[in-house]
């Protein structure tokens, strides 16, 4: 069982990321309804500014950080009893030529491919302390070091949590640590550069296709097809050991998106142009679905074995997102085209907000767990979005917005759906 804070980080990605795709299509329907032209490349920008305010979520973060810090450092100060003038001044010393500490270390291993405890690895630097003559007493969280000549020279830097891979380690064997060796020769400020590249062109998609295809039969596709990828990518890029009864559950999965895909085709089949508009919506989703998948695991990389921030992994993506985007737009789409009604702006202000929320939500999943147990939990968005499209459409007082329920199309859908989470069970048991 997931820690209570990993469970509340999952619940608010299903939910607040079924409002976003609700909110985005609600606002395309709105844009076609007043007859403005539909540019889904505008809420790209919209969903790479939300995602680069994640870059002052961050910078509040580390300043809190520093400040907690900095009065742990002045209260272990204050509580040293220094015996001797030289102690301390041997101490002060000590502290100039240390070394910035980070918050964890990584995993050691063995030359047998065994974790080393905490303990293990006190217990052999006390033995090789006691080697060179001397023993080891411990005060609280320092230890001290007395030589033969009865001389007590504390270790007054408080020994350190060590950097423990985040995430899900399932799966992961030598062989996996091997090959994502590279990202360490890749300088800091360009790790982003290769999941923003991703996360451009799976938003550019994601949203684009919104405008063909409804929105809980996207989460249906987008979901299922985001898991299949995502459990071979583990396989062949991060080197995953996936059993086989996962791969069973892929499988279901597999044929529900096949139901889904069949009660579309149905509903579809006596009118021409939305076949056209669901065969375009489906080759954007299969795009979104390929650029995804290596956006999510080339974050799960840099974030668990370079120990990058989530937060700021994020900000850095939507930024370079933007920096690239807004001159596309610029060049292919005027900005007369964007509505400046008070209601509009509104709109918007609150889509960049939700994008933000649900980003550093989504980034923080992939973190804690990983990519593969992140797609697999998206699958219980497909339930809400389908309820908020109903929802609209039946409570509001515009026909046009949200979904009905169509028979029998709605039917095979709610079929494709308990397949899917059939699939699930099985994956995740």
């Amino acid at each position: 069982m997931y820690p209570l804070n990993v469970v509340l980080t999952l619940l608010g990605m299903i939910i607040f990321g079924s409002g976003r795709i609700v909110a985005i299509k609600l606002y395309f329907q709105m844009e076609e309804d007043e007859s403005r032209t539909v540019t889904p490349l505008f809420v790209t920008l919209l969903y790479l500014v939300g995602q680069t305010l994640s870059l002052l979520v961050y910078f509040i973060q580390t300043r809190s950080k520093n400040c907690i810090s900095q009065d742990e450092i002045d209260i272990d100060n204050d509580i040293i009893d220094y015996n001797t003038i030289e102690m301390a001044a041997r101490e002060l010393d000590g502290e100039k030529g240390a070394t910035m500490i980070m918050d964890e270390e990584e995993i050691l291993d063995d030359q047998d491919g065994r974790r080393i405890t905490d303990n293990e690895l006190i217990q052999e630097e006390e033995e090789e302390e006691e080697e060179e003559g001397g023993h080891i007493r411990h005060n609280g969280d320092h230890r001290i070091v007395i030589k033969n000549d009865g001389e007590s020279i504390p270790n007054l830097v408080p020994q350190q949590k060590r950097m423990i891979r985040r995430g899900s380690k399932t799966g992961l064997t030598s062989e996996s640590n091997g090959t994502i060796a590279w990202i360490h020769h890749i300088p800091w400020y360009l790790k982003p550069l290769i999941p923003g590249f991703f996360n451009l062109c799976n938003s550019a998609l994601r949203w684009g296709c919104l405008v063909y295809v409804a929105a809980s039969t996207a989460e249906i596709l987008i979901s299922g097809i985001e898991l299949i990828l995502s459990s071979f990518a583990a396989k062949i890029i991060r080197k995953r050991i996936i059993s086989t009864k996962r791969w069973f559950g892929i499988s279901i999965v597999t044929l529900g998106i096949i139901l889904v895909g069949f009660a579309k085709v149905i509903e579809n089949k006596e009118n021409e142009s939305d076949g056209q508009k669901f065969f375009i919506g489906n080759i954007l989703i299969l795009g979104q679905c390929f650029f995804s998948v290596l956006q999510d695991l080339s974050e799960e990389i840099f974030m668990q074995e370079a120990n990058f921030p989530a937060t700021l992994l994020l900000g850095m993506e939507g930024l370079f997102g933007l920096i690239f985007g807004i001159p596309i737009y610029l060049l292919f789409f005027p900005p007369e085209q964007i509505s400046s009604t008070p209601f509009n702006i509104g709109y918007e202000i609150m889509l960049v907000l939700l994008v933000a929320i649900t980003g550093i939500l989504n980034i923080r999943t992939t973190e804690v767990t990983s990519s593969m147990t992140r797609n697999v939990w998206k699958q219980f968005r497909i339930i809400l979005v389908w309820i908020f499209g109903l929802l609209l459409y039946y409570v509001g007082q515009n026909d046009r917005l949200g979904e009905a329920w169509v028979i029998p199309g709605s039917f095979f859908v709610l079929g494709g759906f308990s397949v899917i989470l059939s699939g699930v069970y099985f994956y995740y048991s």
